[in-house]
């Protein structure tokens, strides 16, 4: 009898492997009486798959960290976007509003769709977000964390920002 299990796997890379596709092989759902036998090599698979992507779900990815910092591009921005990565999860630590002209800046920070906070930055001064949103949040690949410039030149507006990604 062939190993359909095995035999499943052996043009994917554990990179490339998504749990969805462990889940049927032709049309029956595992496990059915005949893949009893490739059990063990599902079981070694899993295995592997957990040495390769060696953090648990919900935990820190070593060395992914990032400071995004630097001036938007518009009035309408988005600061983290997971976009390019379905399987990406962004775990934002901080972020921070720098005004660096003679005018107050007035500006939304948003989650997706929904309003987190209106920050008010005087001139000249660095005004950090903790007091109005509860820290971290995660960004999966189906939203982004954006901020949008209501009052103000948002020319004279300096983000930065504090995320490391996390295992889903």
């Amino acid at each position: 009898m062939s190993n359909e299990i095995a035999n499943q796997f052996s043009s994917q890379s554990l990179g490339e492997l998504k749990a969805i596709s462990i889940k049927t092989v032709g049309s029956r759902v595992f496990p059915d009486p005949l893949s009893v036998g490739g059990m063990n090599s599902l079981i070694a698979i899993v295995d592997a798959y957990r040495s390769t992507h060696a953090p648990i779900n919900g935990n820190v990815i070593p060395d992914t960290s990032e400071s995004v910092t630097g001036p938007p591009s518009g009035a309408n921005v988005d600061i983290v976007s997971n976009a390019s990565s379905t399987n990406t999860v962004s775990q934002v630590q901080a972020v921070s509003f720098e005004n660096t002209g003679s005018g107050a800046i007035s500006l939304e920070l948003v989650l997706g769709a929904t309003l987190l906070a209106l920050i008010s930055v005087p001139a000249g001064q660095k005004v950090a977000t903790f007091a109005d949103c509860q820290y971290p949040l995660f960004i999966t690949g189906s939203e982004a964390l954006s901020i949008s410039v209501t009052s103000g030149d948002f020319n004279d507006l300096i983000v930065s920002c504090s995320l490391v990604k996390t295992v889903i």
